[in-house]
């Protein structure tokens, strides 16, 4: 990365930080982070599940509950959506971009 002058930095050059993806090994990335999606995902059920029942709710967690709702919404989807790619065999391009799919999700929910 090199310094404009006016506090900013450059874009560093696309291969300094390339990393070849075909070394990564895909199928334990996926394999853990279904493992991870699915812990999650039965975590906010049951606390969905528990501020639901409840008869008092403090107004200052509603829109707390909200996000988490929608949050495991879409890790739901994403989760059908990731079995069903595995089983249908789908190339590699594919595979990457669900992945970056289920990153988005949690940048979006963080």
């Amino acid at each position: 990365m090199t310094s404009t002058g006016r506090g900013k930095r450059d874009d560093p050059p696309s291969d300094s930080l390339a990393i070849s993806v075909s070394e990564i090994n895909i199928e334990e990335v996926e394999k853990e982070t279904i493992e991870k999606v699915s812990r999650t995902i039965s975590v906010l059920e049951n606390s969905i599940a528990i501020w639901e029942a409840a008869k008092d709710k403090p107004d200052n967690l509603r829109e707390e509950f909200e996000r988490f709702k929608g949050f495991c919404k879409a890790l739901s989807e994403w989760e059908t959506k990731e079995l069903k790619m595995k089983r249908k065999g789908v190339d590699f391009g594919n595979r990457i971009g669900l992945l970056k799919e289920f990153t988005d999700i949690c940048q979006m929910y963080a």
